[in-house]
């Protein structure tokens, strides 16, 4: 599942500078695997368009952040603060955010079929298995490395 803000305005935004009042707390969006689409426990209808109404949306994964972690939009854009990884290596999820997805309208004469949201990793969960080519031998793995910065907690500002 993933969190959506939105924020309902007139004319064009250009990015998050002029959005300043998202509804409140995020949308939780989840799958639903018996129907099969993606849902929300509370219905949210579009503007009208006879007032050039338009509505921004910002969005991240996994919906339920761990430990202390929160996640704000601003009109700075998505805040997620002290993220952090779970040690349990079968219990972390990549972390993951949209950009603004900005002045999307409702046309009366088009149909409406979502809007797309597109995910960038902030923070993926790495792991390594090695393949036992002959089982009559003993292996040892000294190290593995990855290149690159990589951290395990932190904040996100996008």
């Amino acid at each position: 599942s993933f969190m959506v803000f939105a924020k309902q305005h007139t004319g064009n935004l250009t990015d998050w500078e002029k959005a300043t009042n998202f509804w409140g707390d995020a949308l939780e969006v989840k799958y639903d695997t018996t129907e099969k689409y993606w849902d929300t426990d509370t219905d949210y209808y579009w503007p009208s368009s006879d007032d050039d109404i338009k509505l921004s949306f910002g969005a991240y994964s996994p919906a339920t952040l761990n430990n202390e972690a929160t996640a704000t939009y601003t009109n700075a854009g998505l805040t997620i603060k002290k993220f952090a990884v779970n040690k349990i290596v079968a219990q972390q999820v990549d972390l993951m955010y949209s950009g603004p997805i900005l002045n999307k309208s409702y046309k009366i004469s088009t149909d409406v079929d979502g809007v797309d949201i597109t995910f960038k990793h902030a923070l993926s969960s790495i792991v390594f298995s090695a393949i036992d080519a002959d089982p009559n031998a003993a292996y040892t793995i000294n190290s593995i490395k990855v290149n690159g910065k990589f951290l395990t907690k932190g904040t996100l500002q996008s």
